[in-house]
């Protein structure tokens, strides 16, 4: 259940992760402009290479924590950390950042190094970490985390009771599920349950 560190990488990781999180904002498929995830708006300060950007209030994370601004500068600690025994994680959030400064509960900046073409999706497409599931993370990440699963800020979530190691995981669509109204995301993650 490991999104990071050894072994993490696996064929089922885009149903732990790319599949069901969101990041701040999402590229759509057919204008590539950025689109709302976890946040509420952004702008790009070009000449001191940082994006703002405004949580949207309403995140939240499936066991009904709030996403907040502690979940990005603890994403920060935490990837950048030897607990996870990830220095691929280790070197990207080292090299290609270069600084998160929390403003209040919804509004951070990230700043990186150098101005890319690809300036806002290095910033827009992070995914958070929740800080206060993360809370026992030590020397022993890996055994304590191997099957837990994480909260997750989008549809789908994973119970107890629907893990079957070695066998199968059924993954169960959130009824109330914050996202479900908002412009982008209605209509999608339409499946109850997808049980691989």
């Amino acid at each position: 259940m490991r999104l990071v560190g050894p072994d993490s990488n696996g064929s089922f990781r885009p149903y732990l992760q790319d599949y069901i999180t969101m990041s701040l904002a999402h590229r759509h498929p057919d204008k590539y402009d950025f689109y709302p995830g976890l946040a509420e708006s952004w702008a790009v300060d070009k000449d001191n290479k940082t994006v703002y950007i405004k949580l949207n209030p309403a995140a939240r994370w499936s066991d009904g924590e709030l996403v907040t601004t502690d979940d990005f500068t603890f994403m920060f600690f935490f990837m950048q950390s030897s607990y996870i025994v990830a220095p691929w994680y280790n070197n990207w959030y080292e090299s290609q950042y270069t600084g998160i400064t929390k403003y209040s509960d919804h509004l951070i900046s990230i700043s990186i190094p150098e101005l890319k073409p690809d300036t806002d999706s290095k910033v827009l497409e992070l995914r958070p970490q929740p800080q206060h599931f993360y809370k026992e993370v030590g020397d022993d990440f890996l055994e304590r985390y191997q099957w837990r699963f994480a909260p997750t800020t989008a549809a789908y979530v994973l119970k107890d009771d629907d893990l079957k190691k070695g066998r199968s995981v059924r993954l169960t669509r959130d009824p109330n599920w914050w996202a479900g109204d908002k412009k982008h995301w209605r209509y999608r993650f339409n499946v109850d349950t997808l049980h691989l």
